[in-house]
């Protein structure tokens, strides 16, 4: 029998957060219900993790990870998947991000010759892939890097909408969870407040 529980990849032995149970719940009920146009598209589709994080102190997101194999399958459904959750977890934003890897750069005297690290894995990669990720129904139009005094990067991305209705309320939980997912402060204005070159 198919449960909730095997939406999350992860070892049996593993105990699931209390954020990652609910989301599998959620998935599960999505996929289970009887009047869901998602229902196909959902039974091959898993998470690797879910936390909750504070985007203001009056806001709440909550980001999926999933496997990058499956992030194509999840991109044909997202906007209406989003809509669902966000009805479930009420007050909150749900994000979708792949999980990607950052190989380090091999050093010059590293004993291994292994093979050569592919820009996929950057770390510059990585990051605009999650950039990319954290704005999918949008596309990004422009990337810039400033630096500070302290010599401190911070990039700035500007999302163009495709429709105005997915730009009206979901690019502003954006730069909370870019900060959540890789660390890096970037500042990602909306359409027409800020120009960026």
């Amino acid at each position: 029998m198919f449960s909730a529980r095997q939406k999350i990849l992860k070892p049996q032995e593993y105990t699931p957060t209390e954020v990652e149970a609910s989301m599998a719940q959620a998935l599960y009920e999505l996929q289970e219900a009887q009047d869901n146009s998602m229902k196909e598209e959902l039974q091959d589709l898993h998470f690797l993790a879910a936390r909750e994080i504070t985007v203001s102190p009056s806001k709440k997101a909550i980001v999926v990870f999933v496997p990058y194999v499956e992030l194509k399958a999840y991109h044909r459904i997202q906007v209406r998947l989003v809509r669902e959750l966000e009805k479930k977890f009420s007050g909150k934003h749900v994000v979708v991000v792949a999980q990607r890897r950052i190989i380090k750069k091999p050093s010059k005297n590293n004993q291994r010759k292994m093979q050569k690290r592919p820009m996929s894995r950057t770390k510059q990669a990585v990051h605009d892939a999650i950039i990319e990720d954290l704005c999918f129904p949008t596309e990004v139009v422009g990337k810039r890097l400033r630096f500070s005094p302290r010599r401190l990067a911070a990039a700035q991305g500007a999302p163009r909408p495709q429709g105005r209705a997915v730009a009206r309320g979901a690019p502003r939980h954006l730069p909370g969870c870019d900060e959540e997912a890789h660390g890096r402060q970037r500042q990602l204005p909306l359409p027409g407040h800020h120009r960026v070159g």
